[in-house]
């Protein structure tokens, strides 16, 4: 194994675990939320942290994403993607105010103070100068300095969350404790980043390629970004706050793990992708190692939520009991994510930002006007529409995006590496449950054993894949020990 996937592997390995930390973290802060603050409030942080994190996502990942690309090495460098990540968010604040008059009917503003409206745009802003510093480290594969700083600043929030929740017991202390996590990150990579000095091309041949290569990632972010928060706005519109405070609470459960893992190995995956794309079988091999593993992580944490559900609902104030089908709905929509995700790592890690970006539009209109009907039924009929529409995605991604614009992935991968994990999923889950209907016991003692018979049957059905194993083993196991 070549001494860059031994690094990458060993990256890995740390990020993950401080990963982890850093997501109970901000679980927590979740989980701790609803004992003390009621559902309608939950659903005013829900709609407010969506303006916040709708301009953050666009920052974080449209122009900053040349870092990597074009190997920049220094912060000197990177002051170009600076100052288009600052024009975005002056862009952006432009139209959400722009847009106000529109959108009266969604937030409750005789609550919302003015402070408030600064809290929500300063998240971008922070992120603006993160990101920098993220994809800098990012580029040297630093991702533990990376993780490492994650979770301080997680600590940071969930302290300071702790600490204002005695003060006042609505939305507010949710707000200040995630923008202290920005700030404090902030504070840590600008006194601890350390960068190698050395030669680089000019920056101004480097912002014209920036500007091109980040103007197509914005566009297709911007069209995700939106459709990924649009649940949040027609929730609020049809079913009310309180039904988006509970929404938003089951996804900080459900959803948000996923995404913390799958970053977590995207991070690692898309340097050596990139490293690797003139490189068809070794290009073919990772992908295979790294999403056969990936999958089958996020799978079995998904069981084990299924398993566990009767526990967590019964533990959670009686307010969110009545929403068990919601729960089970969003288990189903992450693992339609989960198959879908890996198209942007497959055509950035090759270059091909543009392909996505009109990927991302041919799709855009139909999804936006299927949730809207499906809103006027409820809200679970908007989390069934977007694991139906994902599903087709996935087979027409599949046809019309990668097997005609991807030269290096193997045709038929993408679909292929789903379907084994998707089988073991479905045989140890379904086998562990058809067990527990011939069992009559509480609650805590059929997790204990659904979930013994899960991690045994998802085991074996483990080992009997001894391909799958092998290439897991490979490629991010061999060598972390020596």
């Amino acid at each position: 194994m070549s001494n860059t996937l031994t690094s990458v592997s060993k990256n890995l390995v740390h990020s993950f675990s401080i990963s982890f930390v850093n997501g109970i973290l901000n679980l927590s802060i979740w989980v701790i939320a609803p004992f003390f603050i009621s559902p309608e409030n939950l659903g005013v942080v829900a709609l407010l942290l969506a303006f916040a994190m709708i301009g953050t996502t666009l920052i974080e990942n449209s122009f900053s994403a040349g870092i990597m690309t074009f190997n920049i090495a220094t912060v000197k460098e990177s002051l170009p993607i600076l100052y288009f990540n600052l024009l975005t968010l002056v862009i952006y604040i432009i139209i959400i105010f722009l847009l106000y008059p529109f959108g009266k009917s969604l937030l409750p503003f005789e609550i919302i103070s003015k402070f408030d409206v600064v809290l929500i745009f300063t998240i971008p802003l922070l992120a603006s100068f993160i990101t920098i510093y993220e994809n800098l480290n990012k580029t040297k594969t630093n991702f533990k300095f990376i993780a490492k700083i994650e979770a301080i600043s997680s600590v940071f929030s969930f302290v300071s969350f702790i600490f204002f929740l005695q003060i006042k017991k609505d939305y507010s202390p949710l707000l200040i404790s995630i923008v202290i996590k920005y700030v404090i990150a902030l504070i840590l990579y600008v006194l601890l980043h350390r960068e190698l000095k050395q030669k680089t091309e000019t920056v101004q041949i480097k912002s014209k390629l920036l500007f091109w290569f980040g103007l197509y990632i914005l566009g297709e972010k911007t069209l995700t970004v939106l459709a990924s928060y649009l649940d949040t706005f027609l929730v609020a519109q049809f079913s009310g706050l309180k039904s988006l405070g509970v929404y938003e609470l089951f996804k900080k459960i459900i959803v948000r793990p996923i995404i913390i893992i799958t970053n977590a190995y995207e991070n690692m995956a898309m340097p050596y992708l990139v490293m690797h794309k003139n490189n068809i079988k070794e290009y073919n091999q990772f992908y295979q190692s790294y999403i056969s593993f990936l999958l089958l992580v996020c799978f079995g944490f998904l069981a084990l939520l299924v398993i566990s559900s009767p526990i967590l609902l019964h533990l959670l104030p009686t307010e969110y009991t009545s929403y068990i089908d919601t729960f089970y709905f969003l288990i189903l929509y992450s693992a339609t994510i989960l198959m879908l995700n890996p198209i942007d790592l497959l055509l950035y890690s090759i270059g091909k930002s543009k392909i996505f970006f009109f990927w991302n539009i041919s799709y855009f209109l139909p999804l936006v006007f299927s949730l809207y009907y499906a809103a006027h039924f409820g809200l679970n009929y908007i989390i069934f529409t977007y694991c139906l529409m994902y599903l087709l995605l996935l087979f027409l991604a599949e046809s019309f995006v990668l097997n005609k614009n991807h030269n290096v992935l193997t045709k038929g991968t993408f679909l292929s590496l789903n379907l084994r994990p998707v089988i073991i999923f479905v045989l140890s889950l379904g086998i562990s449950l058809l067990v527990n209907l011939y069992l009559n016991q509480n609650i805590f003692l059929s997790f204990v054993i659904n979930s013994f018979i899960f991690i045994t049957v998802f085991s074996l059905s483990i080992l009997a894949e001894k391909q799958m194993l092998l290439q897991i083993k490979s490629k991010f196991f061999t060598n972390n020990t020596k």
